[in-house]
């Protein structure tokens, strides 16, 4: 199957999820993201402690207001697209992450992945967060693009790691800019 049509197929998943899934899994995923976003693009909101107090990072919720400004831009900023636009946006961003998990097990072990795709991505508990807007699924997303980036190859030869994959990956700064709290911890 072409790579193309794989990652057309993660897509239309993904934004079947966002539609068929109509309830609320946890609050957090309005108050890391959506309530952040929307405080930040219109001037009104409620932010957590959390944010106030500087423990999380504005990144996520950021990349959310820029969606915010540009549906306001256009006039369509009702509250039915401020809720999905930004799951369309994570669906998409989830979907790479499909795409990506297949292209590193395929690579790895060098067969087609089509039944680790397929294992992957009908996770029911996946399916069911994917396309919402928490930063543990943002942060999902990151960790398996690391994996994909990582040097897999050299690390099996030479026995030394090469640490630029971090910067793409779930383990490192990634972390620290969607979560700052984990510095902490990583530099402790």
């Amino acid at each position: 199957m072409k790579p193309v049509k794989i990652f057309l197929i993660f897509l239309v998943y993904r934004i079947m999820s966002i539609f068929l899934v109509q309830t609320m899994y946890v609050p957090d995923e309005y108050w890391q993201s959506l309530e952040v976003a929307h405080k930040i693009a219109f001037g009104y909101g409620h932010l957590t402690w959390e944010w106030t107090h500087g423990i999380r990072s504005f990144f996520y919720p950021g990349c959310i207001t820029i969606l915010y400004k540009l549906l306001e831009i256009l006039n369509l900023d009702y509250v039915f697209s401020l809720v999905t636009v930004p799951r369309l946006a994570q669906a998409l961003l989830s979907s790479l992450g499909d795409f990506f998990f297949w292209k590193w097990y395929s690579n790895e072990t060098r067969t087609s992945g089509l039944w680790a795709a397929y294992s992957f991505a009908t996770s029911w508990f996946w399916f069911y967060c994917a396309s919402r807007t928490l930063t543990n699924t943002i942060e999902t997303v990151l960790t398996i693009f690391g994996l994909y980036c990582f040097p897999w190859h050299s690390f099996r030869k030479e026995k030394e790691v090469n640490h630029k994959f971090f910067h793409l990956s779930g383990e490192s700064d990634d972390i620290i800019i969607v979560t700052p709290i984990s510095s902490r911890l990583l530099y402790c």
